[in-house]
């Protein structure tokens, strides 16, 4: 009986193993990013969105601690292909950034809007901003920056 159960086993995890295969050549992601499955060809990089921003860096200057300043970082789509960003984080809570939805078409613009919130956190602040999407390289870093005026 315990032959018979171990060789139920090994066929059904074979079973498993051999059906769960996938055809390597076959893409079917929604975004393709060649970075990061293989080495960029140059037939990729010629049909690759290509991410544009007016500036990487924001200075608020001097604000009054408990406002809520906005930034929007404006960026143009100037690759051949469409553009989707697929995440925007921030490296702490007191920033939030809002991206957009849907795809960039080439050509097309659009923003990231970045607000910081300055309630308890006198002094000055340089806050980072990572915006993923489906171009090479997939990461680009945005900074704001400033300084908070204590409340009197």
């Amino acid at each position: 009986m315990n032959t018979v159960f171990r060789l139920l086993f090994l066929s059904a995890a074979l079973a498993l193993v051999i059906g769960c295969e996938s055809d390597k050549t076959e893409d079917v992601n929604l975004v393709h990013n060649p970075a990061s499955d293989k080495p960029m060809t140059a037939e990729d990089s010629a049909r690759m969105p290509i991410i544009a921003f007016d500036t990487l860096l924001h200075d608020f200057g001097e604000i009054k601690e408990g406002d809520v300043p906005e930034y929007e970082f404006r960026f143009t789509n100037n690759g051949k292909g469409g553009l989707v960003i697929s995440e925007v984080k921030a490296t702490c809570g007191c920033t939030t950034p809002y991206k957009p939805d849907g795809v960039i078409k080439p050509g097309g613009s659009d923003v990231i809007k970045v607000a910081y919130d300055s309630d308890g956190r006198p002094g000055t602040f340089r806050k980072g901003i990572t915006v993923t999407s489906n171009t090479y390289p997939n990461t680009t870093k945005l900074t704001i920056s400033g300084t908070v005026i204590p409340k009197q």
